[in-house]
């Protein structure tokens, strides 16, 4: 397996781990983890166009935190893309007056993502400065 590769296996890895640390409140571990997919998206995305496929690839992944996090990431190179599927999600994981935190989380997420990105204010991944850098 190549570097790329790795990175795509990894960040997938780290946002499904991500997601069920948010589902199960635990915000410090989903935070650390955040930090980490945070850098290996800024690694990821040095790859120029041979990352930005298998990002795009990771579009029809299953799992909401993984499709979340790839729309995020295609914003800053393909925004269409990543816009609509921001969108389907934002619609799919809307709150219907029950307390399903992955409803919340990536609905909430997603609609906010949208609401930064078409008001100018959204800042990429490759524009970020982490503590962790």
């Amino acid at each position: 397996m190549d570097r790329l590769d790795e990175l795509i296996q990894t960040l997938v890895e780290k946002n499904i781990l991500r997601g069920a640390a948010l589902e199960a409140n635990t915000i410090t571990k989903a935070n650390r983890l955040f930090d980490q997919i945070a850098k290996i998206s800024r690694e990821l995305l040095q790859f120029g166009d041979p990352a930005h496929a298998k990002i795009l690839a990771l579009l029809t992944h299953e799992n909401p935190y993984v499709l979340k996090w790839a729309a995020f990431l295609s914003l800053e190179f393909n925004p269409s893309k990543g816009e609509q599927v921001l969108e389907q999600l934002a619609q799919a994981y809307v709150y219907r007056g029950f307390a399903d935190p992955k409803v919340l989380q990536v609905g909430f997420s997603s609609e906010m993502t949208l609401k930064q990105w078409r008001r100018g204010e959204l800042k990429f991944v490759s524009q970020w400065k982490h503590r962790n850098s």
